[in-house]
């Protein structure tokens, strides 16, 4: 609709926003209108999708304008040095002053026509490419394109890029076409887009942890259902070690005595590269596994269907962690159902608990289980001193198992709380951003329907 009416007052000489606001365009709207949204996995989808706009952007085909520039920035970007030329924050790059004089040092001499952004933002781009974002695990490329990967689902998007220069700076680090930027066209946040529905429900399973932002910001309250059978479901103690190296070895080590015993087994992973890491270490054991991280040809379905076959070991990204019902086969389920690995926490818990809640599903029985290392990066980003106390427990005690379950609990909830400002941070801006278009179009025209209009 957005671009609909800006196409339109462009085609009318003389349009306005004021006449846009008023609705005095003859191009119809596109949609007939939200009235009610049922929606699956609704925690999801209006919390964890919710930390980005929803975007409708275009491009022009062919290399982008700067390229040269893009390859010059990853190349000047590569001589700074980490917490002396620039600083991390989360996935964000800044250069200090150091390093802002060391880039500007080692400018080339371009027109202005060939810059679309300061020089320095094109070497903190290079920087955020280079440091924090990792290949098979925040994207992979795909017949030389960048492809986003969802770190809540697994999924790899196929028409989804970063914008304001990254993309690029990717396609520069792995020495890709760099593409022109994308454009936005029209912007709405998901918080507001599902204000817009007059009616607004879904079910999830892991609602409980949101429960306050699902009230505050879309005014849903939670109602709990219980489950129609008593569940059967086994959460064995949190299994430690001192690298990630031994815990992978023992993750296989317990794959391989479960499928040993006729029960099936579901290795969660956080992302495509540990999957792969894990499904060799298997297979290196002499057993064979299924591997389910988007990379493969062959249809998800099908791989869940064997994933509960008597001594099936599935390995799998959060693909098959929300929303996914593996069936199990009789022996499987008489011997004690499917066990879960979970190889390492995700900062949110909700994200955990889908991934467990694969097995022991309607009355069947099930087991799961947590493995963590002192060199998780929950553990190294978030708390190092729980890595310092695994450490001592382990080298003093020579134990596997070692109470953790409170101090990772006690990190997710901080993590949780980070994410839910940053998604208030969003809506307040988009929040601004309609009160400056109600405030002119108040100084013009407070005609009711215009109230509506906001109001939709």
């Amino acid at each position: 609709d957005q671009l609909a009416m800006d196409t339109a007052a462009r085609q009318r000489p003389g349009s306005t926003l004021m006449k846009r606001l008023r609705s005095e365009s003859s191009t119809p709207r596109l949609q007939r209108g939200l009235a009610v949204a049922l929606v699956d996995e609704i925690d999801h989808v209006l919390i964890d999708d919710a930390m980005s706009p929803l975007l409708l952007s275009g491009t022009r085909p062919g290399e982008a304008d700067d390229a040269a520039v893009h390859r010059h920035a990853l190349k000047s970007a590569r001589s700074l040095r980490n917490c002396v030329d620039f600083q991390t924050i989360g996935q964000q790059v800044e250069l200090t002053d150091a390093g802002l004089d060391l880039a500007y040092q080692s400018i080339d001499d371009w027109s202005d026509a060939s810059l679309r952004r300061p020089w320095h933002e094109y070497v903190e781009l290079a920087l955020q490419a280079t440091h924090t974002l990792r290949r098979e695990i925040d994207y992979v490329i795909d017949d030389e394109s960048v492809r986003i990967v969802d770190q809540s689902t697994g999924r790899i998007y196929e028409d989804r890029t970063w914008s304001g220069g990254l993309q690029q700076a990717i396609e520069a680090k792995e020495e890709l076409p760099i593409q022109r930027e994308s454009e936005s066209l029209a912007k709405i946040t998901r918080q507001r887009f599902y204000h817009s529905y007059d009616y607004l429900a879904g079910v999830t399973g892991t609602a409980s942890d949101c429960r306050e932002e699902l009230k505050s910001v879309y005014g849903l309250t939670v109602q709990t259902v219980d489950p129609r059978l008593p569940s059967k479901r086994l959460v064995q103690p949190t299994h430690v070690s001192l690298t990630a190296e031994q815990k992978f070895a023992a993750i296989a080590n317990e794959a391989r005595s479960i499928a040993n015993s006729g029960r099936c087994v579901l290795v969660g992973t956080l992302d495509i590269a540990t999957s792969q890491i894990v499904a060799r270490e298997i297979r290196r054991q002499g057993l064979t596994c299924e591997l389910l991280n988007g990379l493969q040809n062959a249809e998800e379905a099908q791989i869940i269907a064997r994933a509960g076959q008597p001594s099936a070991i599935t390995v799998a990204t959060n693909l098959a962690g929300r929303g996914t019902d593996i069936r199990l086969h009789p022996d499987v389920a008489a011997k004690g159902g499917l066990h879960v690995i979970v190889t390492e926490h995700h900062r949110s818990s909700r994200v955990d608990r889908q991934l467990i809640g694969r097995c022991a599903r309607c009355g069947d029985p099930g087991s799961s289980r947590n493995f963590l290392s002192a060199e998780d990066n929950l553990v190294g980003q978030a708390a190092p001193w729980v890595g310092r106390a695994i450490r001592r427990a382990i080298i003093t005690d020579q134990i596997e198992t070692f109470p953790v379950e409170s101090q990772i609990a006690s990190i997710q909830r901080r993590q949780a709380k980070r994410a839910a400002v940053a998604r208030r941070q969003l809506l307040d801006a988009d929040e601004r951003d309609r009160g400056l278009v109600r405030k002119a179009q108040s100084s013009h025209d407070p005609a009711p329907h215009l109230h509506a209009l906001d109001a939709g």
